[in-house]
């Protein structure tokens, strides 16, 4: 290791050996660390320490100051921070407002710029424009203001909301402002002099050789201890048994450790030692100070908060946790824990410009609560099968729930409390869980009553258990078919060979058109449609979508959809698709699309006769809803951005009469221009495949005017307005009045066949 070095000789790289010199060409904070922390807001007592550091060598109060060790490695042509980039960053904001504010930043400017946050894309082009703006930097006013001022020269205003660590260096740039304001030319000339007494020693790691393993052991060696780091210590301060701290410094440190991950070492330690100690603050919340929203809070000082890791009983749980349950979790897919990197925080893809949470979600944390309940039983009364039958349970409980607050957080611990005593019981955890009490809270209730369903189908007959765990490893079903066994009631009672069916076919239908997206969704739109308006309304008519399938949050609103109560009233009072499920499985033979496609032909071509349980027939239904049903391109383009805002209608419906005036097709979750009008984006599809494109030049894409012209079609802008039922012609370049004529959209009317009789008009019109 060299000598110690001033910052701006490590931007100038005077660390490297001479051979290196020429290799690196700049010093980055790499995607994988954490964001810039110390300037936040919520840290400002540790950046005012540390700047108060900094100023008593500047104002000759102290005459050198030893930052101690920063390290990293070479990749390539960059020299990659590990740690210490906390400190780095400070330095950097300090020397860029020092020298900018004495008017000697282009004496350094060229050194700066080897230099970058780059934790996310927008954090390096920020500090890229800070240099390359420096000019538009005023300093008539704090940088906070200045910045905001001049919108858009640093940068995108989204960026600063949004980026932490933008918004950390901001705030840091407001205190380095505050601390240099008001300073005469000479003073902030004798700071830059002082700069010299403030150094640092660099290590090249894999220029010395030195392994993975040294991150852990430099770590403790430094004073800026991480976060696990000061858990750790204030763990050992406790008068337990030094066993205790054996066991933490070997067998739990080895499992977290990863030599090929070093830098994950810590966030994964800590991630489990804080969420166990939230887990045995719960145990006594009622009793004792304290929020939940405080034991969760992983950002808070450690403190007697955290007493719950000093109790010896509380280290035997987590003991027999690393030791026992969490390689069994692994071996046998338990619980969705996958090894220690579980306890690592969840990484967001660049496109939401977030790399890093600094918390695990609440689904994980759920997870771990489970698995701690379960940890708290005696392990020789346990039973293999019951374990696995707790498992698949909780998985159910904790992938159908919206999971949004901290407070659903402590619903999930009193349930996993309540039910975690089943794995000793020896009729079983299903004999167990058919027999316990819902909790007085009602938390997850409806999940709840269906596992409690299920496990008595299981208890009276195994046979239920087979075609049950299918629908449990259904990535999108996960367990959820309360709807599937009220569909195979016969004479009132469960019936397990319609389940299987019924089960069978719908984990095949979210196969085809959600999981593999092998068949359009507008088939099965199209195709459910048949059977009655199944949309729900959920900020405009929603019909359907298949995004980000993971999440209950979305497949909910799909559940929704299958679930809807029957309209009444109508001659078959049955759900839509139930319906649909009877009539795919009266069809003996044929592939899944080409079963729905004979639906929507039959129907469509008024052979309801061929079908089972028509309530209404195609002439029956309103205009709007025959106009899905045979133009298919409409729920195609409602389904085309496959965002979590697509699927819907808006309808624009008579007060009295709650009849549709207007019908249109919304690219996103609410009404805007953009919508395009239901009749007249129909009518320019129908246009475009019944026209001879040779002879007729239709506008190439659908123009969605508002009042005058939605397409044309040889110079004649073309209307078509569903509130006055008419359609309307007009010339570019003919003074004459405006041709208009009615399109009929009444009850007992073909309407698409009306929509061709208007093509056929159109035509007659524009030849003339």
């Amino acid at each position: 290791m060299k000598a110690p070095i001033t910052f701006l000789e490590f931007l100038d790289f005077k660390f490297l050996e001479s051979e290196d010199l020429q290799k690196i060409k700049c010093i980055e904070v790499p995607m994988l660390q954490r964001d810039y922390a110390q300037g936040r807001k919520s840290q400002k007592d540790i950046a005012t320490k540390f700047l108060n550091a900094l100023f008593q060598v500047l104002e000759d109060k102290k005459q050198t100051l030893h930052l101690d060790l920063v390290y990293g490695y070479q990749d390539a042509e960059v020299f990659k921070l590990i740690d210490g980039q906390q400190r780095i960053t400070t330095l950097w904001l300090l020397h860029f407002l020092l020298f900018k504010k004495a008017g000697r930043l282009e004496d350094i400017k060229e050194v700066l710029s080897h230099f970058t946050y780059h934790t996310r894309e927008s954090s390096k082009e920020f500090c890229e424009k800070l240099l390359a703006e420096e000019e538009e930097f005023s300093l008539e006013i704090k940088p906070s203001e200045m910045i905001e001022d001049k919108e858009g020269t640093f940068g995108d205003a989204k960026d600063r909301e949004n980026d932490p660590t933008i918004k950390a260096i901001v705030h840091m740039l407001d205190l380095l402002y505050d601390a240099l304001d008001q300073k005469s030319p000479q003073v902030l000339e004798n700071y830059i002099e002082k700069l010299r007494g403030i150094s640092f020693s660099v290590i090249n790691m894999k220029k010395f050789g030195l392994g993975d393993d040294l991150y852990i052991k430099l770590n403790a060696r430094g004073k800026l201890l991480s976060k696990f780091e000061q858990l750790k210590a204030f763990i050992e301060q406790a008068p337990i048994d030094q066993q205790w701290l054996n066991v933490l410094d070997n067998d739990w440190s080895d499992y977290f450790f990863d030599s090929k991950k070093p830098d994950r070492f810590d966030q994964r330690f800590f991630h489990f030692l804080h969420y166990a100690n939230a887990f045995f603050a719960l145990e006594k919340l009622e009793k004792e100070e304290g929020t939940i929203e405080q034991f969760l809070d992983t950002e808070r000082t450690i403190d007697h908060t955290y007493r719950f890791l000093q109790n010896e009983e509380n280290l035997k749980v987590l003991d027999c946790t690393i030791q026992e349950l969490l390689p069994q979790c692994q071996e046998l897919g338990f619980l969705s824990i996958n090894g220690p990197s579980f306890f690592e925080v969840q990484r967001k893809d660049s496109k939401d410009r977030c790399a890093q949470e600094t918390k695990l979600e609440h689904k994980k944390v759920a997870y771990f609560f489970a698995l701690l309940a379960l940890a708290q039983i005696d392990k020789q009364a346990c039973l293999e099968a019951n374990l696995q039958e707790y498992a698949r349970v909780c998985k159910h409980f904790v992938e159908n729930h919206l999971l949004d607050s901290n407070d659903d957080l402590h619903g999930f611990f009193d349930l996993f409390k309540a039910i975690a005593v089943g794995v000793s019981c020896k009729e079983g955890f299903y004999a167990f869980l058919s027999q316990t009490k819902p909790l007085d809270t009602f938390f997850h209730q409806k999940v709840f009553t269906l596992e409690q369903r299920k496990a008595r189908l299981i208890c009276t007959d195994r046979a239920w258990e087979g075609i049950l765990n299918k629908t449990s490893k259904h990535a999108y079903l996960v367990g959820y078919v309360g709807f599937l066994l009220d569909f195979s009631r016969v004479d009132g009672k469960d019936n397990l060979q319609k389940f299987t069916d019924y089960a069978t076919l719908t984990m095949e239908i979210f196969n085809e058109f959600f999981t593999k997206k092998a068949c359009p969704l507008s088939l099965l739109q199209r195709a459910l449609l048949c059977f009655g308006d199944y949309s729900i309304d959920a900020t405009n008519q929603f019909f359907g979508n298949r995004h980000r399938m993971g999440m209950f949050r979305h497949r909910q609103i799909v559940f929704r959809l299958f679930e809807k109560e029957p309209f009444e009233p109508q001659k078959y009072p049955k759900n839509a698709l139930h319906k649909l499920l009877d009539n795919l499985l009266s069809v003996p033979k044929g592939d899944l699309a080409h079963k729905m496609q004979g639906i929507i032909k039959n129907y469509t071509s008024n052979r309801e006769q061929q079908l089972v349980e028509i309530s209404w027939t195609l002439t029956e239904r309103a205009w709007w809803e025959q106009l899905l049903l045979q133009q298919k391109d409409l729920f195609d383009w409602i389904n085309k951005e496959e965002g979590k805002e697509c699927g819907r209608i808006y309808f624009l419906k008579d007060k009295d009469t709650q009849q549709v005036l207007q019908a249109h097709l919304l690219p996103t979750k609410k009404y805007s221009e953009k919508a395009f009008d239901l009749l007249g984006y129909a009518l320019y599809c129908c246009c475009k495949q019944n026209m001879d494109m040779s002879l007729y030049q239709i506008s190439e894409e659908y123009e969605n005017g508002k009042q005058v012209r939605q397409f044309s079609i040889n110079g004649f802008a073309i209307f078509a307005d569903s509130q006055t039922a008419t359609i309307t012609l007009e010339h570019a370049e003919n003074e004459q009045a405006p041709e208009k004529f009615p399109i009929n959209l009444k009850h007992g009317t073909d309407v698409f066949k009306e929509l061709q009789k208007a093509v056929t008009r159109i035509k007659k019109t524009i030849k003339g």
